[in-house]
């Protein structure tokens, strides 16, 4: 007995030394294509623009330099303030309107059944089954001055002159919110898929009105992941390339246009490294947020159990 004692107490390493290795090729995935190249940008933001001098002859950087010259320029520069500025508010317009959208699609798909949820499941999903720049030039069919929704409300008579609906933020909201929202929109269905539809049978049991049933019994259990949802969508909305050079106009272009300016336009790779590194430290500060905001949320549920 004691020497089967023994013998599992001595094969306990293993069989945690077996858990690193089934997480081996994931953190051989998450290293070779995630940490080195994001290692190698922060780097690459360190190098100073290539010169006549340099000696490395690379045509991209000065490969035998080290300097936080960009950094000083981005942040002593109003104009890359303002993107990332406008990059920021914009992310939130976003975030707000898919979040709006979201929640009550989510619901309505989640109380339908059998062939009418799969079917409507199949409607979110439409977006990310077509090409990307395929589905942002039909919308730019759609909203453009001469589009369909234009003219048809020019051949019934209801205006005078197209509405402007391109060109603007109006027509980057809409394309971005049209690519994104299926992601929040499938979490908070596969959230509400986990309640009990029993508590809210038996909150209007105990005389609460249908909102404030709705409200105690799914909105507060469904808050974190919608938090969740809403993260993911706001870190979308910050990389938005397409919906800003498609539909809109320069007071539009977010810090990933920049980044492509300034990489390949202005051949300035070290000033848009510097760029998608600040974007990533903004995204690693959104993370711990929504952490500490979460830890929160969790904190006050257990005290008002504790409470009750």
């Amino acid at each position: 007995m004691i020497k089967h004692i023994t013998q599992v107490k001595k094969n306990k390493p293993v069989r945690k030394l077996g858990w690193l290795w089934l997480l081996t090729p994931s953190l051989i995935l998450m290293g070779g294509f995630f940490v080195t190249p994001l290692l190698w940008l922060v780097r690459v933001s360190l190098y100073d623009r290539p010169g006549s001098a340099s000696k490395g002859g690379s045509r991209f950087y000065d490969p035998d330099t080290l300097t936080f010259k960009q950094y000083g320029e981005m942040w002593s520069d109003p104009f890359y303030g303002q993107v990332f500025l406008a990059t920021v508010i914009q992310a939130l317009v976003i975030t707000v309107v898919v979040m709006l959208l979201a929640y009550p699609c989510a619901v309505i798909i989640h109380r339908c059944g059998g062939r009418l949820k799969s079917g409507a499941l199949l409607l979110v999903m439409l977006p990310k089954l077509t090409n990307l720049l395929v589905l942002t030039y039909g919308l730019l069919v759609l909203f453009s001055n001469s589009g369909v929704i234009n003219q048809t409300l020019l051949n019934l008579k209801i205006i005078k002159e197209p509405l402007p609906m391109f060109a603007n933020l109006f027509a980057v909201v809409a394309t971005e919110t049209v690519i994104i929202a299926p992601y929040p929109i499938l979490i908070l269905v596969s959230l509400f898929e986990g309640l009990d539809p029993a508590l809210e049978q038996a909150a209007r049991g105990m005389g609460a009105n249908p909102f404030r049933s709705f409200y105690e019994t799914t909105f507060k259990l469904t808050l974190p992941g919608a938090l969740t949802g809403a993260f993911i969508t706001f870190i979308w909305a910050l990389g938005a390339y397409i919906g800003p050079i498609v539909m809109g106009n320069p007071d539009n272009y977010t810090v990933a246009v920049q980044v492509y300016t300034e990489t390949f336009d202005n051949n300035n790779w070290p000033l848009g490294a510097a760029l998608a590194t600040s974007n990533v430290l903004l995204v690693v500060a959104l993370f711990v947020t929504l952490d500490v905001l979460q830890r929160t949320i969790k904190k006050a549920a257990k005290r008002r159990e504790v409470i009750v």
